[in-house]
């Protein structure tokens, strides 16, 4: 039945919306759909699931806005679908989760009906005692809530685990008992008679002093304490109303105390309370670890505290708070539920008594009033004359200050039609006043054109809604000059509501329009030059850091070329003469070794010659030597090659190149830094070359590109080189075909990151993280030139701490016509 209303009432939800009622429905239409769950087949069983899923998508939404009403019923609803999916450990987290949310936020029945689920979901397991307490915890839940009906239904379900509290209850009087014990460990029922005397008592009483003493009594006599406070709070600040005392077995009370509250109670204890809207018992508070630090309690060391909360509609409108010195443990449980059972009737009483105070308060007050009343009518008669007398010299000194103001008032009558000007009025729109009032409709011909549509409209909204109005409006004057007015009005209702009069100023104000217009206009001249200003600055940063890239790269291109071209001629001289010498060398071998052959028997001397200088091992390693030779000058030469590609300076138009050359190239001059020197360990490279084609680019200045970001990774990875480090430096070089025909080439390193705040500027001119005379801060801010303004691509950058960085080149197959500068 319960799910069934729910989807019913489903159907008019978005006519709610705003409204609590919205909450509640999701929330108790998940509880249903999973109490009912078990008794579906499987395809009810999905869908309720998916519907459950649905609705707490959107408590979930509401719990992060609002925690503090809504994350208690999530956990609660996500608890009950961890039972029916047999997952018990969250099932029990969850539940005891939702308690306590419910319990911190003071949402007394949702607590108590989370205990009772627990309660349930635990009894299904066999785990009596366990869900014996949580039972315990609901039912009493549903006292505090005034649930009675909820209450009486846990009773006639569950009697076996109610037992001990049901048979504790007095024969007459069910809910609202209230349970007192002797500082014995023996605990006994109240006197029934007794407690409907307290409960009279308090709801009888409608004066709060007299209120206040016998609340301070009645909770002496009822926890057996030796001294309390009653603590109200009084506009959001908690004040003493009360003090009780037992002194040789009678009870005194003082009311209307100046005493400072943190002198006399402990205010950690009184805080707690405040904070929880829960009771707190302390058996002996100088021992207690959570509270003995507390001023009070470390000074006066008192043994036994009670301290309760005193809540009418779940608001917190004052505290008991008691003490026993005589014993430990003076406040039992059954006292505290004597207390806690006596403070519900004493928040409503407390507040009636307010109620009554304001109530005499507000009848004093008025009975002043009409004595006020009675003396002011005796002399209003020459109150009135004097006023008049005031009031006709009010009208002239306001006529006069209007005219200096500029400032007319003015006045339309809805039904006739008819105008009320002041003189000002006049002046202002440049009439003579002798002439008389104009009609409405000679006054509308003196509306600016375009502004006749707003100023009608304007009268309109203000006829239909009464509602004042103010908006600037031109008029033409019959010199045909235009003037700038102020208009402000209000309506003028009949008794059925109805507007039959506006009435208003008009202010003249065409010196400040004026100003205004000269203002702005200076204004705008302002940004445009500032726009110009700016536009010059960046052209001006371009044009410095294209002419500082162009002269460095000239100048590195022709150092670049003359060191590739004097290298490369003694070069290639040694290497062709190695030829010859290996062959020559291997000829004149050939010939020792035929000596040999014809003559084995050599002289003596020639003998010895052969031993001094050790032909055999001589004819092997000279061998070696050559082939040593041949391998140092091909290596010479693959670095001038790769020299002379890196600069490229016979190229100053595109072409088609293999960037991945260009790479190459550019690694085997980084070489030097990237192997291992000293303590710094060496920089692993990774190669992840996909198959791209060659690519129309001005490949000098890509090259220049991947030089620019190799070396900031070979720079950001210099702390991770240091043997110490648990992390292995790398560069990750990655190319491939992009979908859009482009060329990609991502270079990665694992240095240690860049903020957001450095990534923003890491491609603005001048910007660098160096230390000074360590970078030019045009590197990046170059490359992004050559990428993005030259070749049409794009160049960016992820990164975070910690992370390492990604450059991502993106160049198109074929070179895209900019109006980007060479650089």
């Amino acid at each position: 039945m319960a799910v069934e209303n729910a989807q019913i009432a489903e159907k008019y939800i978005a006519a709610s919306a705003g409204l609590m009622v919205v909450a509640q429905h999701n929330f108790y239409y998940s509880l249903a759909l999973l109490a009912h769950y078990p008794n579906t087949n499987e395809q009810e069983q999905s869908e309720y699931l998916s519907k459950v899923e649905s609705n707490q998508q959107t408590m979930k939404l509401w719990a992060y806005h609002a925690p503090c009403n809504f994350q208690h019923k999530y956990d609660l609803i996500e608890a009950e679908k961890a039972r029916v999916l047999g997952q018990i450990s969250e099932a029990i987290s969850l539940y005891d989760k939702a308690i306590s949310g419910a319990c911190e936020q003071g949402y007394i029945q949702e607590e108590a009906l989370a205990n009772e689920l627990a309660a349930e979901f635990h009894l299904a397991r066999g785990n009596q005692k366990i869900a014996q307490f949580y039972l315990t915890e609901a039912y009493y839940g549903y006292i505090r809530w005034g649930a009675k009906a909820k209450v009486t239904d846990l009773e006639s379900r569950y009697p076996q685990l109610l037992d001990k509290i049901i048979t504790r209850k007095a024969p007459a009087f069910e809910i609202d008992k209230t349970v007192t014990s002797t500082t014995t460990s023996k605990s006994e029922t109240l006197d029934l008679a007794s407690v409907m005397k307290a409960y009279q008592a308090i709801s009888l009483e409608i004066v709060l002093p007299n209120l206040l003493e016998k609340l301070m009594r009645i909770a002496i006599e009822n926890a057996g304490a030796q001294t309390g406070y009653v603590i109200l709070n009084q506009s959001g600040s908690l004040a003493l109303e009360a003090f009780g005392q037992v002194n040789h077995g009678e009870i005194n009370i003082q009311t209307s105390l100046i005493a400072d509250i943190s002198e006399v109670v402990p205010m950690s204890v009184i805080n707690y309370v405040q904070r929880t809207k829960q009771s707190l018992v302390l058996r002996n508070a100088k021992k207690d670890k959570t509270f003995n630090n507390d001023p009070f309690i470390a000074k006066h060391k008192p043994l036994s505290i009670l301290c309760t909360p005193i809540l009418n509609q779940g608001q917190i409108i004052g505290i008991f708070y008691l003490e026993n010195n005589l014993s430990e443990g003076a406040f039992t449980s059954e006292r505290l539920e004597v207390l806690q059972l006596l403070s519900s009737q004493a928040g409503i009483s407390i507040e009636n008594a307010r109620l009554v105070a304001d109530l005499s308060s507000t009848s004093a007050k008025l009975k002043q009033a009409n004595e006020q009343l009675e003396d002011y009518n005796r002399t209003l008669e020459a109150q009135v004359q004097e006023r008049t007398q005031e009031l006709q010299t009010k009208e002239a000194r306001l006529a006069e200050a209007q005219r200096i103001a500029h400032l007319g008032s003015w006045e339309i009558d809805l039904t006739t039609k008819q105008l009320i000007w002041s003189d000002e009025t006049f002046r202002i729109f440049g009439l003579d006043p002798a002439r008389g009032v104009p009609t409405f409709a000679e006054h509308s011909q003196q509306i600016h054109p375009d502004d006749f549509d707003l100023w009608e409209k304007t009268l309109q909204q203000a006829t239909s809604t009464g509602e004042p109005y103010e908006f600037d409006l031109r008029i033409l004057r019959p010199d045909n000059s235009i003037r700038y007015l102020l208009i402000k009005g209000e309506s003028i209702l009949n008794d059925s509501g109805q507007v039959i009069k506006l009435f208003g100023t008009a202010l003249d104000i065409t010196d400040r329009k004026l100003a205004e217009q000269a203002l702005q206009e200076s204004e705008r001249q302002l940004r445009e030059q500032a726009t110009e200003l700016e536009k010059a600055l960046r052209e001006l940063q371009l044009t410095q850091t294209q002419m500082i890239h162009t002269e460095k790269m000239s100048s590195l291109g022709q150092l670049v070329a003359g060191v590739a071209h004097e290298i490369n001629n003694p070069v290639n001289f040694i290497y062709g003469n190695l030829t010859y010498t290996e062959e020559y060398t291997q000829q004149l071998l050939r010939l020792i070794d035929l000596y040999r052959q014809t003559y084995p028997h050599p002289t003596e001397e020639i003998e010895a010659e052969i031993e001094e200088i050790e032909l055999d091992f001589l004819k092997e390693d000279l061998s070696k030597l050559l082939e040593s030779m041949k391998f140092g000058s091909e290596r010479i030469r693959q670095i001038v090659v790769s020299l002379r590609s890196f600069s490229r300076l016979d190229e100053s138009s595109s072409k088609r190149v293999d960037i991945q050359e260009g790479l190459e190239s550019t690694l085997m001059l980084l070489q030097p830094r990237l192997r291992k020197e000293g303590g710094r360990l060496a920089i692993e490279v990774i190669k992840e070359y996909g198959e791209l084609p060659k690519v129309a680019c001005y490949a000098a200045e890509i090259n220049q590109v991947f030089m620019n970001i190799l070396s900031n990774a070979i720079d950001a990875l210099e702390t991770t080189r240091q043997p110490d480090t648990d992390k292995s430096p790398s560069i990750t070089i990655t190319t491939e075909l992009g979908r859009s025909e482009n060329a990609i080439v991502r270079i990665a390193d694992n240095g240690p990151g860049m903020t957001a705040a450095v990534l923003s500027k890491i491609f603005d001119p001048f910007f660098t993280t160096k230390p000074v005379g360590s970078g030019t801060g045009l590197g990046l801010s170059v490359s992004y030139q050559i990428v993005v303004d030259k070749h049409g691509g794009m160049l960016t950058c992820t990164s975070a701490p910690g992370e390492g960085a990604i450059f991502t080149i993106s160049i198109p197959i074929e070179l895209i016509k900019t109006k980007a500068k060479t650089f």
